[in-house]
Formats: structure tokens, sequence, C-alpha cells
């Protein structure tokens, strides 16, 4: 038997093919379909932090932006416990929700290794990324005024290194795996790629394969207690708001000058009232920037119109705060009703689209409190009373 420690453990790392304490490793060739992956191996993780560290140490970030953070919980009753340990880091999801509803089309998917990699340099800070992706991986730089998250250590990945985690942990219990996509949500992912405690994989198809013990009793989080407020946003909440109670303010304008002009017997909107109903937008959407890590860059938010519901808002509600000023220039000249009808039920409907693709922004999968109809209604609802006033 050896009695050197150390050599123990490089005879047991060869023995096994662990990937740890190597700075370089066998990288395994991707065939078609295939991505790398993390494994996982909840068993033998000691929860150190080790991981923690050296991810930080490499990327140079503060203590507290950790692109992978090990998670604690704990199971049974006593005499017969169990502590289980989680390190967490990016899945680098198959459908990645943080992709799908980045405004400025920051995160993209690597085709030739499927790395989700997050471009810092596009990044407004807006931390939509933050509420789609239901692990809550991307994390708040405010340092930098963005978001950042873990890419696999891609750059050394390519010339054979290993990722710092990788390399950091003393049990060996990450590791860089190919999988073979659609092998994998047919028939391991719901088995393989789950753990106590986490998010449906249905939402964004992780790939994180975990080895879990046998038997596992219940487990709770070892911070459960604790409650953690959420990152306030007051220029959200009156950006939100205010552009609510324009709508409304707005329906009710068109209302009374369609009613005018079909022969009503009721006075006419006046110029006072367009400029009541164009004020609250004109002052909350500026107001949205304030909350953004890098707001000289705000306008780019619009890039992502295909598939961010963010984008989608900024532009609508952009484009009803310029109509609705072009609303009051044409009360101000006084131009026949019918002209001023047609401009403002373009105006309308430009508006109730901006509200429903901001009730949207809410309704992520990551969220299933929020992902309901009733969240809709409700904004709606708000612009009910700018109606009222």
């Amino acid at each position: 038997m050896n009695s050197d420690p150390l050599q123990s453990f490089i005879n047991h790392k060869a023995d096994t093919g662990m990937q740890c304490g190597n700075y370089s490793i066998d990288i395994p060739e991707l065939a078609e379909g295939e991505q790398y992956r993390f494994h996982f191996d909840a068993t033998v993780c000691v929860g150190c932090h080790c991981c923690e560290t050296a991810c930080n140490e490499l990327q140079n970030n503060a203590a507290d932006v950790k692109w992978r953070r090990v998670g604690e919980m704990e199971g049974g009753e006593f005499p017969n416990v169990m502590q289980l340990f989680n390190s967490m880091s990016c899945n680098h999801c198959i459908e990645p929700e943080c992709l799908i509803g980045c405004p400025t089309e920051s995160y993209i998917k690597f085709e030739e290794s499927g790395i989700v990699w997050h471009d810092d340099d596009t990044c407004i800070g807006c931390q939509y990324c933050t509420w789609n992706c239901p692990y809550e991986v991307p994390v708040f730089n405010h340092d930098r005024g963005i978001v950042t998250k873990c890419d696999m250590c891609h750059d050394k990945l390519e010339v054979g290194e290993t990722p710092a985690c990788v390399q950091a942990c003393p049990a060996g219990a990450i590791e860089i795996e190919a999988v073979h996509k659609d092998e994998w949500i047919k028939y391991d992912m719901e088995k393989e790629g789950v753990a106590p405690h986490l998010p449906d994989v249905s939402i964004t198809q992780p790939t994180t394969r975990y080895t879990l013990p046998e038997n596992m009793p219940e487990f709770k989080p070892a911070d459960e207690h604790i409650i953690k407020p959420a990152h306030a946003e007051l220029p959200l909440v009156f950006m939100t708001v205010l552009t609510q109670l324009s709508l409304g303010a707005f329906m009710a304008l068109f209302l009374g000058q369609l009613l005018f002009g079909l022969g009503f017997n009721l006075p006419e909107p006046t110029l006072g009232m367009a400029l009541m109903a164009l004020i609250p937008s004109a002052i909350g959407l500026p107001l949205s920037a304030l909350h953004l890590g890098r707001p000289i860059l705000a306008l780019t938010a619009m890039r992502n119109w295909r598939r961010s519901w963010l984008s989608r808002e900024a532009i609508a509600l952009g484009l009803y705060t310029l109509l609705a000023t072009f609303v009051v220039g044409l009360y101000y000249l006084e131009v026949n009703t019918f002209l001023l009808l047609l401009v403002m039920t373009l105006t309308l409907g430009v508006g109730i689209y901006g509200i429903y693709a901001q009730s949207m922004i809410y309704r992520v999968k990551a969220r299933p409190a929020w992902d309901r109809e009733s969240t809709t209604k409700r904004f709606f609802g708000s612009a009910y009373i700018g109606f009222l006033l």
C-alpha cells in the first residue's frame, strides 16, 4: 500500500480517469448532434466551494458575482440525516430562455460546442435574463453595469485546457462530457437532468447530468428559512404604471372624439386633454432607462423584436408615444375629424399592443406565479384607472 497521500491520489486519478487537478484534459470529440455539458456527482461533493473560488479568481469577479455557486440541502430525521450539495453553474441549455428573452441579442449558443455565451459588449444591464433563467444563473455585476455568466471556460476548452471549476474540485465531482442532444431529451433528461429543488427541465432543456445518492430522503434547502428580498426596480414601476395610465387616458380621448364625430351632443375633446393623455407616457418611458446598468445603450433594446417581448414593448410603446405626440400636434392644428380619428385609431392599436407586450414580459416560464392570464388583465386594469381620470 502506498503511504504517500499525493502519489495515492495521482494513482487514483489515473485509474479512474478523473479530470480534477489537471491543467489539460482529453476533450471528447463532438459528433453530429452533440454538445458539451457538465456532469456533477453529488455523491462525492464535499461542499468545499473550491469550484466557486477558482471560477471567481480566473474571471476576476467580485465575491458576490458567482458564475458557479454551491447550494446546501438537508434531509432525513435524526439520527438518520443526510447532507447534499449541488454545485450549480450554467446548464448550457438546449433551449435557453435567456437567449430568447434578451432584448439586445447578447446571448449566443455556439453551434459547434453548444456553449451558451454572453457578449458583454452589447449587454445593457437590463437583467431581464435573470427573470427568464429558471436557475438564476446570470448574475448582475454592479461594477461593470452588465450581466455576466459561466461560459464553460470555452477559451480554455478550445486549446484542450481544463475549466477552472473542473480543475479545482478535489473530489472530482465536476466533469466535462459530450451529450447527444436529441437522445438526452428523449431518454435521459427527466431522469438524470434533475436534482432536488430544481425547476422543471422542460422549460429550457438543461444539459447538466447529475449523479445523486440512492434512496434519498426528502431534502430542504439549508437556507429556506432566510427571506431574500427581490431586487427593487422603482424606475420600472413608474414606467409601467405611467404608460398604462397614458393608454387608458388616450382610450377616453379616442372615445370622446369618436362620439363627437358621430354627431353625439358632447363637447369635443381639447388640446389640453390630448396633452394629459400624452404626458404620463412621455415621462414614464424615459424613466425605464434609469434601471439599466448601461443606459446610454437603451435604444439597442429594440434589436431582438423577433423573439423578445421586451424588445417588442420598447418598440410599441416608443411608437405609441411618438404617435400620441403627433395627435397633440393635430389637435393644435385643428385638423378635420376624419384625419384625427384615423391617426388616433392607429395610435390606440399600437398602445394596446404595447401594454400587452409589457404584460408578456412578466409572463415568463421561469416564474409560474406570473405566467397567467390574470397578469395581462391586471395590466389593462391599471389602464382603466387612466380612462376614469
